[in-house]
């Protein structure tokens, strides 16, 4: 009860760098970043007037710590990959080899944490690499990943900003550990990582809490020197437990909302990570979807600012990889 007076009490408070608490210099980079946006319109071969809006270039300056010459350097890269990679058209891509992958990739899309926000799971620890290739190519999974990034843009977080009733533009993230050791870290699995991340620069801002759980004392030894790499803000994001994890998760994520694999109730016919059951699925969606809609009040909070990019936990997995690369070589 205390847990949820204090998400009421947080409704209030806006994160730093948000629209409703932006200091005076980020106030002049937001209308400093939209006029630019709109003097670039009929550079590319490309229509980007509906990134021009408050919420998203926000996510650009964000990422770049509101540093107008990197954000728009970063936003021409965007709208340039969009254009070479058809990302527009991605939606239509199939990809019938994802349930002989999962069994050897496990992670998926599953309900809403207590913000209202999509909780994506990956059991990071029982993954293997070779398994994963022996049924699909680099480039289809990087057509699946650039794809799942586009329905949660487009319709997970519009549906959940409907179902929550504020609007919700980051998610909440869960690292299962379980069944992962030192040896798991080999040149294909640092490929993998570094083959996931490729697209972390074109969807920006859009983690906002991240917990490792199951985490083994070798991990843990190695984040105690990781985290170092990264500011105050983007450390307070990540929350790294062992096996006694339970109580601490279940303050973010109601029991009937979490995997009974994770210690929650819920047991999706077919399995949890297969179900993608969530808001996105529970409401009709709208004729025309749009990623920015404002009718929706900024999301309650806690003192929890995002500060780095969508696939953050890549970058740290590259991090640790590379520490224990160092130690057991």
């Amino acid at each position: 009860l205390l847990f949820q007076f204090k998400l009421v009490e947080a409704a209030a408070q806006a994160q730093p760098g948000f629209l409703t608490n932006l200091n005076n210099k980020q106030e002049l980079a937001l209308v400093s970043f939209k006029k630019e946006l709109i003097a670039k319109k009929g550079e590319k071969d490309y229509d980007f007037s509906k990134y021009i809006n408050d919420y998203d270039c926000l996510r650009f300056l964000r990422a770049r710590q509101f540093d107008l010459k990197k954000s728009l350097l970063m936003f021409d890269n965007f709208i340039q990959w969009r254009i070479d990679f058809q990302t527009d058209n991605i939606l239509t891509f199939r990809m019938p080899e994802m349930d002989n992958i999962k069994p050897h990739y496990p992670h998926g899309y599953h309900k809403v944490d207590k913000l209202g926000r999509p909780i994506y799971i990956e059991r990071a620890g029982m993954l293997q690499v070779d398994e994963v290739f022996k049924h699909t190519s680099e480039d289809r999974m990087i057509k699946y990943y650039a794809k799942e990034f586009e329905k949660t843009l487009l319709y997970r977080f519009p549906m959940c900003s409907r179902a929550s009733g504020h609007r919700v533009d980051q998610m909440f993230k869960i690292l299962d550990m379980t069944g992962g050791s030192a040896k798991m870290f080999t040149s294909k699995v640092r490929g993998f990582v570094k083959l996931a991340s490729r697209l972390q620069d074109y969807y920006p801002e859009c983690l906002g809490k991240m917990f490792i759980i199951n985490a083994p004392w070798w991990f843990k030894g190695i984040w105690a020197v990781v985290k170092l790499f990264f500011d105050e803000r983007t450390r307070k994001k990540i929350t790294t437990l062992g096996g006694k994890y339970q109580k601490e998760l279940s303050e973010w994520v109601e029991p009937q909302n979490l995997p009974k694999f994770l210690g929650g109730e819920c047991e999706c016919v077919g399995g949890c990570l297969h179900s993608d059951v969530g808001p996105w699925n529970d409401l009709e969606l709208p004729k025309e979807t749009d990623p920015a809609e404002k009718e929706f009040p900024p999301a309650p909070t806690y003192e929890d600012p995002a500060h780095e990019s969508y696939l953050a936990k890549f970058r740290i997995i590259q991090l640790i990889a590379h520490f224990i690369q160092l130690k057991f070589k």
